[in-house]
């Protein structure tokens, strides 16, 4: 379990792709932000578990830009116009690996993931068309080890 956290909406859902505004985004219902930190009736912190907490996960792995690991999206490469999109690919493949081997190294050492928390493959890794040369659109599904898919949508600006 983990404390549900905020992200900016990007309007855009699906397979393929689509986009809608904020009046009409289905994702956030308008509000601009999904996964709001909320709290219940009892004031206690709403947590995520299971499959969104996989999503959460690998969008803040994707997201952080670099860590002293070297693991986690380097927004540097989206300079490299030529080869933008292998090169995307390819550190998205990287950085969700990294997490798989992270999540093992942790079961060794006694923690326990939810079949639904621990990723089984990456299915996958689609680098979509923007109109706006300054930001990528990525699709990611992932399977957990329960069957369940994970489908994460990334907006990334350069």
């Amino acid at each position: 379990m983990d404390l549900l956290g905020i992200t900016i909406c990007d309007h855009i859902v699906g397979d393929p792709i689509e986009k809608f505004t904020l009046e009409n985004c289905p994702k956030c219902n308008g509000k601009g932000v999904v996964g709001d930190i909320s709290f219940d009736s009892n004031g206690k912190v709403n947590t995520v578990g299971g499959i969104e907490l996989l999503k959460q996960k690998i969008k803040k792995i994707l997201t952080e830009s670099t860590r002293d690991t070297g693991y986690g999206f380097n927004y540097n490469m989206l300079s490299y116009n030529d080869k933008l999109k292998s090169g995307v690919k390819s550190e998205i493949y990287r950085c969700i690996n990294y997490l798989i081997n992270l999540q093992k190294e942790k079961e060794k050492e006694g923690f326990y993931y939810l079949p639904t928390e621990k990723i089984d493959s990456i299915d996958k890794v689609d680098i979509l068309e923007n109109p706006d040369p300054r930001k990528v659109e990525i699709l990611i599904v992932c399977k957990s080890t329960s069957g369940k898919q994970a489908e994460i949508n990334l907006s990334l600006e350069v």
